[in-house]
């Protein structure tokens, strides 16, 4: 690891809101997470803690118009997500921030994380994390640093007893028992339309571009029941689902369907409610992942993300063996 002289907590700068100010969508979390780390990390590591955040007339100015791209909405920023030949004087243009650095992100770009293995800089992605159901507070993390991997590795609880224990009180006093559900039927999921799981080779996919995944479905399962996502009121996918047999859309509660004996599968893109199913017994089909968590052995790669709980990230105790104090 190069010297660190100073700690930034920066996100996504390069996306924006669907609106006409093409406001950071980000801007507010990057505060958020400036005000719930900077005392801890600065305590830990002796070193100043610094916020990179910037409005998006900064970002258009300075990013975009040195890839030749004027801004028009959110659709520009899935295009540059996951760059595969990054110009020199962006490499440079970036580097001016975060050399010298230990950078702590809220899910930044593929683009931004091959930026820093290109220089040499460490960077932690911090993220919440895909088990949303626990009355703690998690976070994903990866890393593209060795040292820092293997420190959240011998952190990491591997049993998970608590994912499992938390899931049977739902399944035993939140949920209620759902009529004329089929047995061995598979619960398939959607997601908002635009997320970075979403982004493959510049375009954004949607369950239209899994229809074969969707229909193998068929195979194994006697049922498939289509769950919307809560924020989508018009899913162009339901009139492919027309097409296939013994298919019908719900809008229970998902985690009122995990609970239901007759689910036996859940489905989808990338949804966390995929990872969340391995814990109410159900398996976990995923038609695209773009991370992996929860696994016993894992091999140092900036996809795995690892388990903290808040209780963790909020201690000085927890970040000083990163800057070797111990």
């Amino acid at each position: 690891m190069n010297p660190i002289e100073k700690i930034i907590i920066s996100g996504d700068l390069f996306r924006f809101k669907n609106n006409a100010n093409l406001e950071p969508f980000n801007y507010v979390r990057i505060i958020r997470y400036f005000q719930l780390l900077k005392y801890q990390l600065e305590k830990a590591s002796g070193r100043p803690v610094e916020i990179w955040n910037t409005t998006a007339e900064e970002v258009c100015s300075d990013f975009y118009d040195l890839l030749g791209i004027k801004v028009k909405d959110q659709f520009d920023w899935v295009k540059i997500y996951d760059l595969k030949d990054i110009p020199q004087n962006i490499v440079e243009w970036y580097g001016e921030h975060i050399k010298n650095s230990l950078v702590i992100y809220n899910e930044p770009s593929k683009t931004v994380k091959k930026i820093h293995n290109i220089l040499g800089v460490p960077y932690i992605d911090m993220m919440p994390h895909p088990i949303r159901y626990l009355d703690d507070h998690l976070f994903a993390v990866s890393t593209n640093d060795k040292e820092i991997f293997e420190y959240f590795n011998s952190r990491e609880k591997k049993d998970f007893d608590d994912f499992y224990i938390q899931a049977q009180l739902i399944k035993t006093q939140l949920a209620s028992p759902i009529k004329n559900l089929i047995p061995n039927s598979a619960l398939l999921v959607g997601q908002t339309e635009i997320d970075k799981s979403l982004i493959v080779d510049g375009k954004l996919k949607s369950l239209n571009n899994y229809y074969d995944q969707i229909e193998a479905l068929q195979d194994e399962h006697d049922h498939i029941y289509f769950t919307p996502h809560p924020y989508v009121s018009d899913y162009k996918i339901y009139n492919c689902l027309r097409s296939i047999k013994n298919c019908s859309i719900v809008k229970y509660n998902t985690y009122n369907l995990l609970s239901q004996s007759e689910i036996v599968s859940i489905a989808g893109i990338s949804s966390s409610s995929i990872y969340e199913g391995r814990f109410f017994g159900k398996k976990s089909i995923f038609f695209q992942k773009n991370y992996d968590c929860m696994v016993e052995s894992p091999e140092f790669s900036e996809k795995y993300f690892f388990t903290l709980g808040k209780d963790e990230i909020l201690q000085p105790a927890f970040w000083g063996p990163i800057f070797g104090n111990n």
